[in-house]
């Protein structure tokens, strides 16, 4: 028996459908979230999240159940009693209402204590409005959220038009309360540039502020992050609010209604503390490069969670994840995230450009458990690239044996990407150093010097004949699937030393998903549109598919100014590390830049054949989204590198240090290094921090004359007492 066989026709028609789920977030008594059919939370104002009717009544038996999205493009209404029913008869408070309501389509809610109705009408307050009544509460609702829907049917069988029902409703139960303070500011862009520099940075930090939780201390939540755009910030109290209101408050669980929250902003105003204090250490803050090392992940990090995070909100990375999300028998974020972004790095091969010539070639590896779905990945992206043209080039065959074997495979594609399911036995067998197949051990060789010739020309192998397998530009991208064990059989400290470690982006999942039960999905139709669009776009000045000519993207100002001060403070903290962990260190600032790419790309939204690619640029939200990503990378390869490699160098320094200071009491760092020439400075003070963090020296800095580097005294304990 159909349940939703009485849902009109008129609503089933819109793809404005949604999943749903009971969620705890909402303290005591269950949260009802809206979920995409992947299984992750929906925007009830975003319609990139939403679907047909006939998609989610196929997933409808993996949720709690389906619902209908309330759109600003559409013309209904809905209105909500809760807790209004009482041995299935409307309450003394409810029954006007009730009645008011009762020709146009209404349904009792999945609790059966309830009753949600829709009609055609325009909501005549400001916007949605919730109030107690009786012992329940009435909401009124127009767009931005959504209602479940059950089938139990209680109204009529139509969706009528009942304004002034709606127009009775809103000045009977709902007067308009008018907020204390000015609205002009409410509906600001997202993205600030210009004279409201302070109001992007100020955006920015709100962005990573916890939003409120009913039941777990929200209105302190609140308050804080009111008394951080006021004091902190040093904003008014009208562009505090515009931030909460829009960026803030569609997080919390329930949102805050206009007056409470201009209660917290008013309320922030009072309170003390140095004004502009938190804008000037946010200018200050770079890369966290104590995150960077690994040396502060804490026990709690949720490396899925973060994956999650850093899906964006629309574009080609979200409708990628998606697809696969879709398709995953056991579904992960991290994989659905690597496997987007691979996506991504590949189709836009040859076809775009940093200001510095960076292309968006790269070498991802998940590391994950036997059976857990591994087998998703390829087929997503197989799919998606047969759903334009079952012919494709962009994947080159997965059982590649040998070097030339590779090299022949992408002079036929030039643009192309490997995915490989047993990447770490291919590792482990061409970084074996006992391995005695000069085959296998030439594909090492060729990822070596592949991943920096995408703006360049790959010369191949040099024969009699002349010069075999030469690619102009070639475009190499990498997607390996592997357990941890099988990669760390064969490799050593001096493989990461060598650069092709330090050259993989390695995506972690740890516990293995639980398994779900799926079906078929078709690649959705939007998603080839777009890839399609991709794959047929030659940047202009193109000689053909041989000499490619990639647009530029050129950075906003601030976007620079964010990337270079990443950069910076990366090669500074690279003086003090070990070249084993330099060799992940090296890598971080272009991989945030590639990634920046990929992320600025895939919002494009337009055919790429008909953007003004001269003025498009990299924004500081593509910068921020690179950085942070690329950030989590290295703390994963570095942790990697603690867990799996003793590093000899360190070893070796360890007992150089405490054999100098045991005659002399203290060593500088530039004494060592021109002893030992063989060592850098940045080798020198990983051994040192390993000594002090042993309790055996103390390090001490010397300021550097002039601009010069500056160089550490290391001390014994005893002598520096």
């Amino acid at each position: 028996m159909d349940p939703y066989k009485h849902v009109p026709n008129e609503l089933k028609q819109l793809r404005q459908w949604v999943c749903w789920r009971y969620d705890s977030r909402g303290g005591d008594k269950p949260t009802k979230v809206p979920t995409t059919i992947g299984g992750y939370d929906a925007s009830s104002t975003n319609p990139r999240d939403w679907y047909s009717f006939e998609e989610v009544v196929v997933h409808a038996h993996e949720f709690d159940g389906i619902g209908f999205v309330f759109s600003k493009d559409d013309p209904y209404c809905g209105i909500d009693l809760d807790d209004c029913l009482e041995d299935g008869k409307a309450k003394h408070w409810a029954a006007p209402i009730a009645a008011k309501f009762a020709a146009t389509y209404g349904e009792i809610s999945p609790s059966g204590n309830g009753v949600k109705y829709i009609c055609k009408a325009t909501n005549p307050l400001s916007r949605g409005r919730k109030v107690t009544c009786g012992d329940g509460a009435i909401e009124l609702y127009e767009r931005g959220r959504f209602f479940t829907v059950t089938g139990n049917v209680v109204g009529g069988s139509a969706v009528e038009d009942l304004q002034a029902e709606v127009d009775w409703l809103a000045a009977e139960y709902m007067p308009e309360e008018k907020p204390t303070g000015n609205l002009e500011n409410v509906m600001r862009p997202r993205i600030y540039v210009g004279e409201d520099e302070k109001l992007r940075r100020a955006s920015a930090y709100l962005s990573e502020v916890d939003p409120a939780v009913s039941g777990e201390g929200g209105h302190d939540t609140t308050y804080r992050a009111a008394c951080s755009l006021v004091v902190g910030f040093d904003l008014s109290p009208d562009d505090a609010f515009g931030l909460l209101w829009n960026e803030y408050n569609p997080r919390c669980q329930p949102p805050w209604t206009e007056k409470e929250l201009w209660h917290k902003v008013r309320s922030a105003e009072k309170a003390d503390g140095e004004r502009g204090k938190l804008l000037e250490d946010w200018k200050a803050t770079g890369v966290d490069l104590s995150l960077l090392l690994g040396e502060e992940r804490t026990s709690d990090f949720d490396d899925e969670d973060f994956a999650r995070s850093m899906v964006p909100a629309d574009g080609l990375l979200r409708d990628v994840y998606e697809y696969y999300s879709q398709t995953a028998q056991r579904l992960s974020h991290v994989m659905g995230l690597a496997v987007a972004v691979s996506t991504c790095e590949v189709l836009f091969g040859r076809r775009i450009a940093s200001h510095t010539d960076l292309r968006t070639n790269d070498y991802n590896v998940i590391i994950a458990p036997t059976n857990c779905g591994k087998e998703a990945c390829e087929k997503t992206i197989t799919k998606i690239f047969e759903s334009v043209d079952p012919e494709h080039p962009f994947i080159i065959p997965p059982d590649v044996q040998s070097g030339n074997g590779l090299l022949a495979a992408i002079t036929h594609s030039r643009c192309c990407i490997w995915v490989s399911d047993e990447f770490g036995k291919v590792l482990a067998a061409v970084l074996d150093k006992k391995n005695r197949n000069p085959h296998q051990t030439q594909i090492a060789t060729h990822l070596l010097k592949l991943y920096g010739k995408a703006d360049g020309i790959y010369g191949g192998a040099a024969h009699s004949a002349g010069v075999k397998n030469r690619v102009v530009q070639p475009h190499f991208c990498v997607l390996g699937l592997t357990t941890g064990s099988t990669l760390f059989e064969s490799v050593d400290a001096s493989n990461v030393s060598d650069g092709l470690f330090g050259r993989i982006a390695f995506w972690p999942v740890q516990d293995r998903p639980r398994r779900r039960r799926m079906k078929k999905v078709d690649v959705p139709a939007d998603l080839t549109d777009k890839v399609r669009m991709w794959m047929d776009w030659k940047p202009t000045g193109n000689l053909g598919d041989e000499y490619p000519a990639p647009a530029m993207l050129a950075m906003s100002m601030d976007a620079l100014a964010r990337w270079e001060s990443h950069s910076e403070a990366i090669d500074e903290r690279m003086d003090e590390e070990s070249e084993t962990r330099n060799a992940i260190w090296g890598r971080v600032a272009a991989r945030s830049m590639k990634l920046a790419m990929v992320h600025r790309a895939s919002r494009e939204q337009a055919d790429p054949s008909m953007v003004a690619w001269e003025f498009c640029e990299i924004e500081i939200e593509d910068v921020e989204w690179g950085i942070k990503v690329s950030n989590w990378l290295a703390r994963i390869a570095c942790q990697l590198i603690s867990e799996n490699f003793r590093d000899r160098t360190t070893d070796q320094l360890c007992d150089i240090i405490q054999q100098s200071i045991g005659l002399a009491g203290e060593v500088s760092t530039r004494d060592i290094t021109r002893a030992y020439r063989r060592f850098s400075s940045g080798d020198v003070m990983a051994a040192a921090k390993r000594l002090e963090a042993d309790g055996k020296v103390v390090i001490e800095r010397q300021k550097a004359p002039g601009r010069g580097r500056p160089s550490y005294i290391i001390k014994s304990i005893l002598s520096a007492v």
